[in-house]
């Protein structure tokens, strides 16, 4: 049994290398490019969570997940693996949130072709049953007053909803599977990825549970990081999102979080102001939300700045939002505060300064943060 476990984790490894035939690997990431190198066994693929995108071992996967990672090799698949695909889309359709959860982060290894209408349909039910909703009962923008039942109890709805869990997993699925590349650029391919970044934005805007919105913001922020092309899409929906006060506050510190990964400049002001808005000691000076924009902000550093008086000004108004959290009676603010202004060394010596100053903080774990600052600093400054 173990022999035939390893045999098919060293296929999966093959498929995975440069070159082997078939559909689009797991992970793109840390391909080895020669035979040799293709036996490294700390290669490391992307698997979907509700709650983000986890690396994990290669040797870590789960015999099953290799196995059909293996059988898959081409877009249309074997009979046995289109076999165990349709199983698994039984599961994610009728199973208990559990066995659809796994049976999703299988079905993740599949052809495209099979999996992406599937993470879609699980991503978007949420909106297109609000949508039905408004239709029959008539407060959707498209629906005549004719159209509305008088008992609005005898609604029947087509679709089913997934819960938000399953609905989170999928959009972090689909934002692996993009932030992949493509081999070509025919056109049935730029459909489906259009399809899936637009579907990401609609349960972004529209999705009534917060978790799965913020997790739609942080499959968003996954995407932007990895496909430039899809920057100008994503940036103005996050930035709406972490705009709008009334937002839940998960939502907002997964889209800031998200602005920051991508290094959106045009969130400069907002998290400037953002901060600013808060009492350094008080109760909402010491939340996660705050502590994600002064990080955010760090990001935000990399981003292209000119030397124009606009832009210092930017530069010096981020820096003094962030200072000002160097009194902050909370330890991991002060520690996401070193961070942050290591990251602004590059651009001001009033950052490089405030991190000299917390090599001094009684705490141990804010001092070594702000060595290891500075120490970054001057070796990016050499």
């Amino acid at each position: 049994m173990r022999k035939r476990r390893g045999s098919a984790r060293f296929t999966l490894r093959a498929q995975l290398a440069p070159g082997a035939g078939g559909s689009t690997p797991a992970s793109g990431r840390n391909q080895p490019s020669s035979a040799g190198a293709s036996r490294n066994w700390d290669e490391r693929v992307e698997l979907a969570t509700p709650f983000g995108v986890a690396v994990r071992e290669l040797l870590s996967l789960p015999a099953r997940v290799a196995t059909v990672a293996e059988q898959c090799r081409t877009e249309g698949g074997i009979p046995q693996a289109q076999s165990r695909f349709e199983k698994l889309r039984e599961a994610i359709a009728n199973g208990n949130m559990r066995s659809r959860l796994t049976a999703m982060q299988e079905a993740h290894f599949y052809p495209r072709s099979l999996v992406v209408p599937v993470l879609l349909q699980v991503l978007r039910s949420a909106v297109e049953h609000a949508r039905e909703r408004n239709r029959l009962e008539g407060t959707g923008p498209s629906a005549a007053d004719s159209s509305r039942p008088k008992n609005l109890s005898t609604l029947v709805l087509p679709d089913r909803v997934f819960d938000e869990m399953s609905r989170s997993q999928a959009a972090f699925s689909l934002a692996i599977l993009l932030g992949q590349g493509q081999a070509t650029s025919e056109a049935a391919v730029e459909e489906w990825r259009q399809m899936a970044v637009e579907a990401l934005i609609e349960v972004l805007q529209e999705d009534l549970d917060p978790a799965a919105r913020a997790a739609s913001a942080g499959a968003l922020g996954h995407v932007g990081s990895r496909c430039e092309q899809f920057k100008p899409m994503l940036v103005s929906p996050l930035l709406g999102c972490f705009e709008k006060q009334s937002e839940d506050w998960i939502v907002r510190l997964s889209a800031a979080a998200s602005l920051g990964l991508v290094r959106a400049r045009e969130a400069l002001l907002l998290f400037i102001e953002e901060l600013n808005s808060h009492e350094v000691n008080s109760e909402s000076g010491k939340s996660l939300l705050v502590q994600t924009v002064i990080c955010a902000l760090g990001d935000l550093a990399y981003a292209d700045y000119s030397q124009s008086e606009m832009d210092q000004e930017l530069l010096q108004r981020s820096v003094r939002a962030i200072e000002r959290f160097t009194r902050s009676e909370d330890v991991l603010v002060r520690i996401s505060v070193t961070e942050s202004l290591g990251h602004w060394c590059r651009h001001s010596s009033k950052a490089r300064a405030a991190v000299e100053s917390l090599l001094l903080d009684p705490n141990e774990n804010v001092a070594k943060t702000a060595r290891f600052a500075l120490d970054t600093y001057a070796k990016q400054d050499q």
